[in-house]
C-alpha cells in the first residue's frame, strides 16, 4: 500500500497490518529482551490470565530499536497526523481467551461533534500464523453506530468460551465481517483502540508489546481525557522500575521522541 492507500485504509476500517516490517534478527534480539526483562521485573509467568507491565520498562532497547523506529513512527504520522503522543505501553504474557471487547471508550467523548483518536501498535512475539492465540478484528466498529452496537452486544453477554454462541447467535469468530490476523514474528498491527477485538485460544504465555498513542489534543476535553488516562497508569506504577515514562525513555531521547513523550512527562508520568 501506499502511504495514502493506508491512511484510507486505517480511517475507514480501523487497521492496517504490515507484514515482516522487522526482520528474523531483529525479532529474536526483541525476544530476548522481552523475555529478560519480564524475567526480571514480573517473575515466571502462571499460565493463566494475563501477566502485564509497562512495556518500555523493561528494555531500553524497545526505545532506542522499536519506538524510535522510522517504520513505526513516520507510519503512525502519516495515520495520526503531526503531535501525536506517547501515552503508554505495555508488555503482556497471556493465557487463555480475550473475549471482545474494544480498548477505548472515552467518557468526555458523547455528545462532542469531533471524535479522539487512540491507536494501539502490537507487536506479537509468537508464532500465530495459523489462527490459535492470534488477534481477531472486527472491522469499521471504531465508527459511531456500529461501535455503539458492539458494545451493546457485549453488554448483552460476552463469552469467553469460542464455542459459545454469542447473542448474535453465532459464536464468536463468525460475527460477521469478523477476521483473523495470522500474524507472524515480525508483523506489527496498528489499530484504532475503539475497534473491536478478541483472542482465541494459542499457548499459554504467548506475548506481545504494545504502545498507546494519542493524537494531538486539540479541545480541553481531549487534554483531560489524556490526564485521567495518565492517572489511572500512575497508580498502578508504583516505583521507577514499572513506569510508563522510565529514566532511560527520558534521557535518551532525541528531538523526534522528546516531542512525542512531552505532553505527558510534562504533567508528571
Amino acid at each position: 500500500m501506499t502511504p495514502e492507500q493506508e491512511k484510507v485504509h486505517f480511517d475507514t476500517f480501523g487497521f492496517i497490518i504490515k507484514r515482516s516490517l522487522f526482520n528474523s534478527e531483529e525479532m529474536e534480539q526483541f525476544s530476548r529482551w522481552f523475555d529478560e526483562g519480564c524475567d526480571a521485573v514480573c517473575g515466571p509467568f502462571a499460565g493463566v490470565g494475563q501477566m502485564g507491565y509497562p512495556g518500555l520498562s523493561i528494555h531500553a532497547g524497545f526505545c532506542d530499536h522499536f519506538l524510535d523506529d522510522p517504520r513505526i513512527m513516520d507510519r503512525l504520522e502519516n495515520l495520526m497526523g503531526d503531535g501525536f503522543q506517547l501515552i503508554a505501553s505495555d508488555a503482556q504474557r497471556h493465557g487463555g481467551n480475550s473475549s471482545w471487547h474494544q480498548d477505548t471508550v472515552i467518557p468526555m467523548e458523547a455528545g462532542k461533534p469531533t471524535e479522539y483518536l487512540m491507536l494501539k501498535v502490537i507487536m506479537y512475539l509468537d508464532d500465530h500464523s495459523e489462527g490459535p492465540g492470534c488477534l481477531w478484528l472486527l472491522p469499521g466498529t471504531h465508527r459511531r453506530g456500529y461501535g455503539d452496537a458492539l458494545r451493546g452486544l457485549i453488554t448483552m453477554g460476552n463469552p469467553s468460551d469460542a464455542d459459545a454462541l454469542t447473542p448474535a447467535g453465532v459464536p464468536p469468530t463468525d460475527l460477521p465481517g469478523a477476521i483473523a490476523t495470522n500474524t507472524r514474528p515480525g508483523d506489527i498491527i496498528f489499530f484504532n483502540q475503539k475497534l473491536g477485538h478478541s483472542s482465541w485460544g494459542g499457548k499459554p504465555g504467548r506475548r506481545f508489546l504494545g504502545l498507546t498513542f494519542g493524537a494531538k489534543p486539540t479541545e480541553d476535553w481531549q487534554v483531560e481525557w489524556l490526564e485521567h488516562h495518565g492517572e489511572q497508569w500512575k497508580h498502578s506504577c508504583a516505583n521507577e522500575r514499572n513506569s510508563q515514562f522510565p529514566d532511560h525513555l527520558v534521557k535518551s531521547a532525541g528531538p523526534r521522541r522528546r516531542a512525542l513523550i512531552e505532553f505527558m512527562h510534562s504533567r508528571g508520568y
